[in-house]
């Protein structure tokens, strides 16, 4: 008589089950990169000649000298 073997049961799904993890990952990855080229657009169109902020000086003084009327 010869020793029975054990068969694995076939899997009950046709599919496999989709990996969370690496979507999930991938997601954040694409947010983040929308996320700074959407703040790079911003920075730089902040200003008429697209250099940003950096050359335009404060916009106006926010009060008076002291010593003025």
């Amino acid at each position: 008589m010869q020793p029975t073997t054990r068969v694995r049961p076939r899997a009950t799904r046709t599919r496999p089950r989709p990996r969370t993890g690496v979507r999930a990952r991938a997601r954040v990855r694409l947010l983040t990169a929308a996320v700074l080229v959407l703040t790079a657009a911003a920075a730089l169109t902040g200003c008429d000649d697209g250099e940003g902020v950096r050359d335009e000086g404060p916009s106006t003084t926010s009060s008076q000298p002291l010593g003025l009327p």
